[in-house]
């Protein structure tokens, strides 16, 4: 390539249309001369586009084998758009002359499945699980420390409330209809936007403007429309992850799908069973040492994640919880009282987010948010635990004072 040679970079979107199928885009992507990165996502109509774009706005095409100027951008995306009756966006520019719309189109849920690495306690899930109001699965992965929560369907899903600081950072894989992504979270603040997502096609293809072009220069191309595979960014919320290994098969599995992301988990150092419970290849009851949670009730999530933690030899504190059970049974005024305060004041953290939405406008405040329905979920998981608690200890002791009884009367 030439020393004058202008830089591009890669500049993605999207063709929404309910008329133009792939031979006819990828037609009208050559007559413009346009060389361009085409994928399959799993929303009818739609393909994903990715292009280069030039310092002056000018897409690539290909001139004598080299990368050269062509169409300026927003003149590619209105010419689209018009021939293909499309939504188009590509980068800044959109033009819409779509003759139809996706509306009606109904998600197939039965297809989702999601499984978020995390180092969440395991006696938080059936917390987690009452509060989302789905079934939730839990693999422990001690050797690093981390837990594979596993869930199916449809419903609300973990971070839709929030993210709580102890389920930071995590990666959350999502396989859809033979497409996986791969989301890095490592902050609980809706407004921050941190979040890196890589997004395995199922299918992807490249459409080449009319020309001769060598097959290395081919290969050069094609691998610089390509979607940065974030291998970095997803090895800091994943332990024992080997960052070159990852970057390399993440550029392998384009257009491959969950079907080719075997050497993906195997680079994030993740279970082998994973792949094909993503791919709906085994049931959840069949990976080995899963734990099912059901949602039934927040007193009864409490009792099992108690439960938890008393048969578990690992957690230590015994002396501590039998002060909690004795304050709790003895003087349950004082958690009452702390218990209210503090759903006062995630209340009032809500009440000033929906103040502010009325005043200024616009959306919610997300941190006021989440922060205030954290202290109210807080407060309601701490009251139904000492209420538990309580009740249990009351129980016990009921039985210790009949036996008691029993024994002075037989010694009578």
């Amino acid at each position: 390539m030439a020393d004058n040679a202008p830089n591009f970079i890669r500049r993605s979107g999207f063709i929404s249309s309910v008329k133009a199928d792939d031979q006819t885009i990828d037609k009208a992507l050559a007559n413009l001369g346009v060389l361009a990165l085409l994928g399959e996502p799993v929303l009818p109509q739609h393909r994903s586009i990715s292009v280069l774009v030039s310092d002056q706005n000018q897409v690539a095409t290909v001139k004598n084998g080299e990368l050269a100027p062509g169409l300026d951008l927003s003149d590619l995306v209105y010419k689209l758009a018009t021939e293909l009756e499309a939504d188009v966006l590509i980068g800044p520019a959109r033009y819409d002359a779509s003759a139809g719309s996706d509306e009606d189109y109904e998600p197939d849920y039965a297809a989702l499945r999601v499984a978020v690495l995390t180092p969440m306690s395991p006696y938080t899930v059936p917390l987690q699980s009452t509060l989302l109001e789905r079934t939730l699965a839990v693999v422990n992965l001690p050797e690093i420390d981390r837990r594979l929560v596993l869930y199916a369907g449809d419903g609300l899903e973990i971070g839709d409330l929030g993210w709580d600081e102890e389920q930071l950072p995590s990666l959350v894989l999502r396989s859809y209809k033979g497409e996986l992504s791969l989301a890095a979270i490592t902050s609980g603040d809706l407004d921050d936007d941190s979040e890196v997502v890589t997004v395995l096609r199922r299918r992807e293809w490249m459409v080449w403007p009319k020309g001769r072009i060598s097959k290395d220069r081919k290969d050069e191309l094609t691998a610089a429309l390509a979607a940065p595979t974030h291998a970095a960014e997803l090895s800091l919320v994943t332990p024992n992850a080997d960052v070159e290994a990852l970057d390399k098969a993440l550029a392998a599995d384009s257009g491959n799908g969950v079907d080719g992301a075997g050497p993906v988990l195997e680079a994030l150092g993740l279970p082998q069973w994973l792949g094909p419970w993503l791919r709906g290849e085994i049931a959840t009851s069949a990976v080995e040492d899963v734990v099912v949670h059901e949602p039934r009730g927040l007193s009864n999530a409490v009792g099992r994640s108690v439960s938890m933690m008393l048969d578990d030899s690992a957690v230590s504190g015994p002396s501590f919880w039998q002060g909690y059970t004795r304050t709790v049974t003895d003087q349950p005024w004082l958690f009452r009282a702390a218990h209210l305060l503090e759903a006062g004041a995630g209340g009032a953290l809500v009440g000033t987010a929906l103040t502010r939405r009325l005043r200024k406008g616009g959306g919610l405040s997300g941190t006021l948010l989440v922060m205030g329905a954290g202290l109210v979920v807080d407060s309601a998981a701490e009251f139904a635990l000492a209420s538990w608690t309580r009740a249990r200890e009351l129980r016990r002791r009921a039985v210790v004072a009949e036996r008691e009884a029993r024994r002075a009367a037989a010694a009578q």
